[in-house]
């Protein structure tokens, strides 16, 4: 049976947003930049720019992450997953997810492992070193909201455990030589 990496280590708890009874979800201003305007480009809190961002009404200049193409049929298939949407449809926040982007979204799911990464950190050693760690089991379990992007909701991601450690996962094989960040700060989740 394989064995995922625990909460603990990712950080997620860490850099989860904390709700309070009866409060208010405010975007925040990342998630406003970033993504509102691919979303709802005439809302009133789109962020269309912002100096010293890239961004542009939510588009920005081509930036490299590692990704893992997730199977939509099989997520589909997920009982866990159908009582999620029914639970989300069922919540006071069914008016705000925007349910009719799931199908125009559906051939580009992904999980994301490590995102934002500048093209000179795609260097032939960091591909052949990502090469050798060999194909990683993930898991998806529950919904996460982090303290960035406040707005979007996330699946959270578990990687197998293996007997080298973390050090052997694909972002921190891409932070090598360059200033580490733990697993929890380089990928987004």
């Amino acid at each position: 049976m394989t064995r995922f990496v625990i909460d603990v280590v990712l950080g997620y708890w860490a850099s989860a947003t904390r709700f309070a009874p009866g409060g208010a979800l405010r975007l925040d201003d990342a998630y406003r930049l970033a993504h509102l305007a691919l979303v709802d480009p005439a809302h009133p809190d789109v962020i269309a720019r912002m100096p010293g961002r890239t961004y542009e009404m939510g588009c920005r200049p081509e930036a490299f992450s590692l990704v893992a193409p997730l199977d939509a049929e099989a997520l589909e298939a997920s009982a866990a997953l159908h009582h999620l949407m029914t639970d989300l449809r069922n919540s006071p926040l069914n008016s705000k997810i925007t349910w009719d982007i799931l199908p125009k979204r559906r051939s580009r799911l992904h999980a994301t492992l490590c995102g934002s990464r500048d093209a000179d950190a795609i260097t032939p050693a960091a591909e052949t070193a990502c090469r050798a760690i060999g194909p990683i089991r993930i898991a998806a379990w529950g919904l996460f909201c982090g303290t960035i992007n406040l707005g979007r909701l996330y699946l959270r991601l578990y990687t197998e455990e293996r007997a080298e450690g973390p050090a052997s996962m694909p972002c921190n094989v891409l932070s090598a030589g360059r200033r580490r960040r733990s697993c929890s700060q380089a990928c987004s989740i």
